[in-house]
């Protein structure tokens, strides 16, 4: 199949936004001396801050224009790649912070940009084809990239940054190539700040007349939010058990991997599974990796309990959000998906300032222990209350 030339610019933009650094950067953390504790405020700004910016950038977004907005988010997180470099604890405080807001104004304006490009040509049924081409381009490249970033490191920090850097210059000038050719209204500015608030008193009512689904929500948000949190800290587990920063990159190209494999065979086999069968697989997922990052140390063996992680993202991205746009109604979607994505953050946050509050004095396997201990209690509780209204609601 032959490439649109018009699309070509785009496809390498969206090649060029992966994280190259992304297996490194905690080890870099460490390598400049900050602590635990110091390694998870960061994490933590990293999360406020996006969870600040995501909603407004998008009227940011619409008001410069969102091919504007994103060579600018490009722009924003190569120079953030310098400031990293800076290698004290404020310096790197600055970079994350210039790094995850500067995405803020990527995430959704991308999707945003395609809509109105094939709109504007009558083209907007090959939406979803399209997007899969950028999916395609994107995997490949990253995972070519998180597997060499840790030798690239291992030979010299500077020059990882520095690359990373180069790569989303390139991706800045890409993308500030492509024509979407604006003549529709802003997909932007229809799910930006002003429209949550006109949507928000839709979507809290959608909550209280059903409330399996706002406890769906939270259990959905308590597993991914927990996972993303430890997952701040997992190259930290993998130096502690003498594993080289080239392996790392390694184990994160296999995540990925997985997420490739996994994805086309959730969704063939996710609409013969029960919901109760999908949450409880990722509750025992979500267990079985605290419990296995607080146990397991051997080297090969730590790489399946990471796994355990990633087959969590993936369900609950493909199915489990599946079931929840089910039972949202169309008019306050949106809302209601961004209320999922605000507990998300903050179980995240709390699990990070926890990781790194609880590693200032114990190792990081008990934290992980105490977690998952969390995790089986709470989560379960959580659960079984979910499954009795679950079970009303059928009556």
């Amino acid at each position: 199949m032959s490439i649109d030339r018009g699309l070509l610019p785009y496809y390498i933009f969206r090649a060029l936004d992966r994280r190259f650094v992304l297996p490194v950067w905690v080890v870099f953390m460490i390598d400049r001396g900050l602590s635990l504790n110091q390694i998870g405020m960061v994490a933590a700004a990293c999360t406020v801050i996006t969870f600040i910016l995501e909603v407004p950038s998008g009227a940011v977004a619409d008001h410069m224009g969102h091919r504007r907005a994103l060579a600018l988010g490009m722009l924003g997180e190569g120079i953030a790649m310098f400031v990293f470099l800076g290698g004290t604890f404020w310096w790197i405080l600055a970079g994350a912070l210039l790094y995850w807001g500067s995405g803020t104004l990527i995430s959704g304006t991308k999707q945003a940009i395609i809509h109105e490009y094939l709109l504007a040509r009558g083209r907007d049924h090959e939406y979803q084809r399209v997007m899969s081409t950028a999916r395609m381009w994107a995997s490949g490249l990253s995972l070519f990239g998180v597997g060499i970033a840790g030798f690239v490191y291992e030979y010299s920090p500077v020059l990882t940054f520095s690359a990373g850097a180069v790569l989303f210059f390139i991706g800045t000038i890409a993308i500030a190539r492509f024509d979407p050719n604006h003549v529709h209204v802003s997909v932007a500015k229809e799910e930006g700040f002003a429209a949550l608030m006109h949507h928000f008193q839709s979507a809290w009512k959608t909550i209280r007349r059903e409330p399996t689904l706002f406890w769906l929500l939270s259990i959905d948000a308590l597993f991914v939010g927990m996972e993303y949190g430890s997952g701040e800290f997992q190259p930290v587990v993998f130096t502690r058990l003498g594993i080289t920063v080239g392996i790392i990159g390694i184990y994160a190209a296999i995540k990925r991997l997985l997420s490739f494999i996994l994805a086309p065979i959730l969704a063939k086999i996710g609409p013969q599974l029960s919901l109760r069968s999908v949450l409880l697989s990722n509750y025992v997922l979500t267990v079985a990796y605290f419990f296995g990052v607080a146990f397991v140390t051997h080297r090969i063996l730590i790489l399946f309990v990471v796994l355990l992680a990633t087959s969590v993202y993936v369900i609950s991205d493909i199915v489990v959000s599946d079931a929840v746009n089910k039972r949202i109604p169309s008019g306050s979607r949106a809302t209601t998906l961004s209320l999922r994505n605000l507990e998300e953050h903050v179980f995240k946050t709390l699990c990070v300032l926890s990781l790194g509050w609880l590693g200032s004095f114990l190792t990081l396997a008990q934290a992980h222990l105490i977690l998952g201990l969390i995790a089986l209690i709470g989560g379960g509780a959580v659960l079984f209350y979910w499954n009795s209204l679950e079970v009303q609601r059928s009556l």
